[in-house]
């Protein structure tokens, strides 16, 4: 057996599929006394819909309606002039009619990331807050660089008392939007949550705890429909359907110093394979920053990092050799085949670790990632397939040293 393999899979699968349904009758215009705007009736539905923004931008709410009724009139399956509308009847507090208008829209075209968000404002509105977690969490889905998304979404958040996931959504705005307006509260905000985190930690330094026995804890992937997150029988699966790719899961949660444990168990697809852990995660999709705590089930083992969206990228050690550059190594720790091994990540400052059943199998120092959420992985090499079992996850404070 080679002592050392190359990491083949450099590309991670991010997909969302669109989908155009048919198409409903035009919308009944808003009753109303109030006069067409003068010389407007025959303008085509591109002016209109430029004076209709301009009306929205300076609080003619009515106005706009008009407008946007006439641009409707002509096409009723203008998916911006519904928005459009939709977003003046939420401003003039006709919630009915604001939904409305958004589900015509999402009739339409059911990919429209701005609708969700504006529908999901409006159930803000409504009180119904579960309603809107899931808009905003569908206009993520399809635009996940939507940055109010995951600022709104974290003012829910903090209304449930979810202060972790608040501060995972406040931290990827800014990153979003690094010259946002309110930045400096957002992270003032952020900061007051991460110590009411680990203020809450148990006296064993336990920041979070998940053996995956909920449903609904809340654990989400990077957004591949080939290959979803399940939770099943107190687990939680992965599995990657593509060769050379993977899928990773994510807890919502986001830490600075940690250390990880997890358990996990290859159920099926070829011995050579990778999965493990991961921190750091800076962005929940395909287009994400981390670092990656990699094992397979032929036995070896790796730290690797993708910084800036670009290739995955093999940590060497101190004492790396030429020939050894860039390579996995093999371990007759790991545990090959369908076995169980406990796989133990740290991320503290700059210090990464990697243990298999409680083993150290390298260590290296980087710096390019300073903060994100921690999180689980399964990738396929050249045979797809790759199905891991994940138990018992575990995060602790590691302070730097």
């Amino acid at each position: 057996m080679s002592l050392t393999k190359k990491l083949s899979f450099l590309l991670f699968a991010f997909a969302v599929s669109a989908c155009q349904a048919p198409a409903t009758p035009a919308p009944t215009a808003l009753p109303t006394a109030i006069p067409e705007p003068t010389g407007t009736a025959t303008l085509p539905p591109e002016q209109l819909l430029t004076l209709a923004q301009d009306a929205l931008n300076r609080g003619d709410w009515q106005g706009a309606i008009l407008l946007l009724d006439l641009a409707l009139a002509q096409n009723s399956e203008d998916t911006q002039a519904l928005l459009l509308r939709g977003n003046a009847y939420r401003e003039l507090g006709d919630y009915d009619q604001a939904l409305s208008n958004y589900d015509q829209a999402l009739v339409l075209n059911e990919d429209l990331a701005a609708v969700y968000h504006n529908r999901a404002l409006t159930y803000v509105q409504l009180g119904d807050s579960e309603a809107a977690l899931a808009d905003f969490a569908r206009a993520i889905e399809i635009s996940p660089t939507y940055g109010p998304a995951y600022r709104n979404r974290a003012e829910l958040q903090l209304a449930a008392g979810n202060t972790a996931a608040a501060a995972l959504d406040l931290q990827i705005y800014i990153t979003l939007l690094p010259n946002a307006p309110d930045r400096a509260e957002v992270e003032a905000k952020i900061a007051e949550l991460q110590a009411l985190t680990l203020a809450a930690a148990s006296p064993e330094g336990v920041l979070f705890f998940d053996d995956f026995s909920d449903p609904g804890s809340g654990w989400y992937t990077n957004g591949d429909p080939a290959s979803p997150g399940l939770y099943s029988g107190g687990e939680y699966v992965l599995q990657e359907k593509q060769p050379n790719y993977a899928v990773w899961a994510m807890p919502g949660r986001l830490f600075d110093d940690i250390r990880i444990e997890v358990l996990a168990t290859k159920t099926s697809g070829d011995n050579n394979n990778t999965f493990g852990l991961m921190c750091r995660i800076t962005n929940p999709s395909g287009s994400a920053d981390f670092y990656m705590f990699i094992i397979s089930s032929d036995g070896f083992y790796g730290i690797a990092k993708r910084v800036n969206s670009g290739d995955l990228i093999l940590i060497d050690p101190p004492d790396s050799t030429p020939d050894l550059e860039g390579k996995l190594l093999f371990s007759s720790a790991i545990n090959q085949g369908e076995a169980t091994n406990k796989i133990t990540a740290i991320c503290s400052g700059p210090r990464l670790a990697l243990f298999v059943n409680d083993q150290k199998m390298v260590e290296v120092t980087d710096d390019d990632i300073s903060r994100g959420q921690p999180g689980i992985f399964a990738g396929a090499q050249e045979v797809a397939g790759t199905t891991i079992l994940f138990d018992d996850f575990a995060v602790y404070a590691e302070p730097a040293q």
